[in-house]
């Protein structure tokens, strides 16, 4: 199927292709690509600490949820034995390699960008990220108040055993403690 292109007067029609795939954006690596402005946001030094500082969080909220949902969606179409190419004329396959470089690449760049410039000037601005062992004992009392106060009212305890299935939720934070007599302690944040 061709079009006319619309031409200035005076000049010929030209015509496009249009099962040209030279002529179609890939939908993951177009969402990726935009997470990417994001990100740049993020790494510019003229924007605000604390709004780069957000424009990180978006960035990682953004690219959780893309691999949640579109490269999940690709990789069972992998499963699926699905290898035919979109109009853009990549296959699922092409698209999780593409998606795994650049991905790679997105995340050095954010953390790169936190452990940079970005701490260093929200501390600037009398903001700063402290490990557990510099907190001095009234600190460590202060934020265990805190925790107290603020935090704990909002967790929800949830058991793990034969009768409540395992589920942790993918769209907000998780902390996560095993117990077991037959092994030590696991724990994750």
């Amino acid at each position: 199927m061709q079009t006319a292109v619309r031409e200035p007067e005076g000049k010929t029609p030209s015509f496009l292709e249009l099962h040209d795939p030279r002529l179609y954006l890939n939908r993951e690596l177009s969402s990726l690509a935009f997470n990417e402005r994001v990100l740049e946001e993020a790494c510019d030094p003229s924007v605000p600490p604390l709004e780069r500082l957000k424009f990180l969080g978006i960035f990682s909220s953004n690219l959780d949820e893309f691999f949640m949902i579109r490269v999940a969606g690709l990789k069972q179409q992998l499963a699926g034995g699905v290898e035919e190419s979109a109009a853009d004329a990549l296959t699922p396959g092409e698209v999780l390699r593409e998606i795994s470089q650049r991905a790679h690449a997105l995340r050095a760049r954010q953390y790169a960008a936190l452990s940079g410039d970005l701490l260093r000037a929200l501390e600037r601005g009398g903001l700063r990220l402290l490990r557990p062992h510099v907190l001095t004992p009234g600190l460590r009392e202060r934020a265990a108040a805190y925790f107290e106060r603020e935090v704990m009212p909002v967790l929800t305890p949830m058991a793990i055993d034969p009768g409540h299935p395992f589920h942790i939720s993918r769209t907000s934070p998780s902390m996560w403690w095993c117990a077991s007599p037959r092994r030590p302690a696991c724990s994750s944040a």
